[in-house]
């Protein structure tokens, strides 16, 4: 399942769409419901029989690693995806605690060299997204109730003390 919330700094004023990529499987969001300036909220969650993912590999290891993009429309020719962000397949892994599966994760983009669209690695941006994988091996999962429950708007007071000399 892939929930991407929103992105920040991104590389320009434009609606960008978020491709999350795990081998052959790419899933894609819409265009952003909100964008102003180097923002860009979707809010997107894909549908449960969309995230099915069958493929001959016999463990997890051998999916390799799991890609986001961010993916600009060009004006001549096809769509670009500028930045990306790259981490493995096990680092997303869900469990059964609900504390577990309920946190947005932030990532930082990289700039994708090949197309030169970004020149500094700070312009890339930062993702927002929920990202869940079971392997179904170890069992069945109850996919409808993991993402449906709403996230908090504001996180809890927080207490800071801070000692300026």
């Amino acid at each position: 399942m892939v929930h991407v919330v929103s992105g920040l700094s991104l590389p320009a004023k434009e609606k960008y769409e978020v491709v999350v990529r795990l081998g052959e499987k790419e899933i894609k969001t819409d265009q952003p419901a909100a964008a102003a300036e180097t923002y860009n909220r979707w809010n997107w969650r894909n549908k449960p029989e969309d995230g099915i993912f069958e493929a001959p590999y016999i463990n997890l290891d051998d999916l390799g690693s799991i890609f986001v993009y961010l993916k600009a429309k060009m004006t001549i020719g096809s769509d670009k995806y500028i930045c990306f962000y790259r981490s493995k397949v096990k680092d997303w892994l869900m469990t059964n605690d609900k504390n577990d599966v309920n946190k947005i994760t932030w990532v930082q983009l990289k700039p994708d060299r090949a197309f030169s669209e970004v020149d500094d690695a700070y312009k890339a941006g930062i993702i927002g997204l929920r990202l869940g994988i079971v392997d179904i091996t170890q069992g069945p999962y109850d996919w409808p109730t993991v993402f449906t429950e709403r996230l908090k708007k504001r996180p809890g007071n927080l207490k800071v003390r801070a000692y300026i000399f």
